[in-house]
C-alpha cells in the first residue's frame, strides 16, 4: 500500500536506507495478516510520518510488474491529518519525513534523482493522484 498524503500544500515523503541505498517514496508498507488496504494505510502512514489520518480512500489498486509478478500496489489518498508524533517507522527501520511543497514536489524529486539517489517511478503516479482521481477529474 502508498499513501498520498497532501498536508496543506506539503507533499509528506519518506527517505529510508534499504540495503544500503537511499530510497524516497510516499509512506508505504505492506498488510499484515488480516488488515484491510484502508488499516495498512492508516497505520503505515502514522508509524511512517506520525501524521494520523481521519479519512483514507482507495484510489485502485493494480500489478507492480504486470506479467513478472502477482504483487499488487494500492493507491490510497490520506486525509484529514493530526500529527501524533514525529514518524521515524517501526524498530526496523530509521526513515526521515520530508514535507516538500506539492508546487515543487517533481522538481524537488528530480534534483534528488540527479543526486544520485534511488527514486521508485511510482513517485510521479502518486503525485498525480494527490489532486486528481484516477479517472482524471479533480478531487
Amino acid at each position: 500500500v502508498a499513501t498520498v498524503v497532501n498536508r496543506n500544500g506539503l507533499l509528506l515523503m519518506v527517505e529510508e536506507q534499504v540495503n544500503g541505498v537511499t530510497v524516497y517514496n510516499q509512506p508505504a508498507g505492506h498488510l499484515e495478516p488480516d488488515e484491510s488496504i484502508l488499516q495498512a494505510a492508516v497505520r503505515e502512514t502514522l508509524e511512517e510520518t506520525g501524521w494520523q489520518a481521519e479519512h483514507v480512500e482507495v484510489l485502485m489498486v493494480g500489478p507492480t510488474s504486470s506479467g513478472l509478478s502477482n504483487e499488487l500496489i494500492a493507491f490510497v489518498r490520506a486525509t484529514g491529518l493530526t500529527r501524533i508524533h514525529a514518524g521515524g517507522g517501526d524498530d526496523t527501520e530509521n526513515i526521515t519525513v520530508h514535507e516538500v511543497p506539492v508546487s515543487g514536489a517533481a522538481q524537488w524529486l528530480t534534483r534528488k534523482m540527479a543526486e544520485g539517489y534511488a527514486m521508485d517511478p511510482k513517485l510521479w503516479a502518486g503525485l498525480w493522484l494527490l489532486d486528481r482521481n484516477p479517472d482524471g477529474t479533480p478531487v
